[in-house]
């Protein structure tokens, strides 16, 4: 959801509306320990969260509680994927059908 409300507050309000065993993707630059807490409450309510984190490559990243410096990109993708949930980096929309395995090349 693109507006005013945290991501907490529309899994609370919304949760109850999305059958066990959803795929929920969050397409957001934020990163960090609260949405690692995020992908753990979707767990508990039987969800599967896949994350593609957008950010530009070398710049400062949005977290809730700020500005995060970055470590390296894929520490965070890592740290997501060692947990067991799906999560993509990308750093410009032109990657996205590569890294999602669509996109198609012909020669």
């Amino acid at each position: 959801a693109d507006g005013f409300q945290s991501l907490q507050q529309i899994l609370k309000e919304r949760s109850q509306e999305w059958p066990a065993g959803s795929l929920i993707v969050l397409i957001s630059p934020q990163k960090g320990s609260s949405m690692m807490q995020m992908f753990q409450q979707m767990s508990l309510l039987q969800m599967k969260p896949c994350h593609i984190w957008i950010h530009a490559q070398g710049e400062q990243v949005f977290g809730t509680q700020g500005v995060e410096q970055m470590s390296k990109p894929e520490d965070y993708i890592k740290a997501i994927r060692s947990q067991g949930y799906m999560g993509y980096e990308v750093s410009q929309l032109s990657d996205l059908p590569n890294l999602l395995g669509g996109a198609k090349r012909y020669a």
